[in-house]
């Protein structure tokens, strides 16, 4: 999944058509990302990569 973020804001319905995988499976997939940290959903069903901790 992470191939297909970036840390330009995207929408969750243009991660779900390009990985061909199921909402839910994205969602939660992206869910356990944003727990991680690596990730932020922000407003507007968008999604985007946060940078590595320095």
């Amino acid at each position: 999944m992470e191939g297909f973020l970036s840390f330009t804001p995207s929408p969750v319905d243009d991660l779900v058509r390009r990985c061909q995988f199921s909402t839910a499976a994205v969602l939660s997939v992206l869910s356990e990302m944003e727990i991680a940290g690596m990730i932020e959903f922000l407003p507007g069903d968008m999604v985007v990569r946060r940078p590595p901790p320095a």
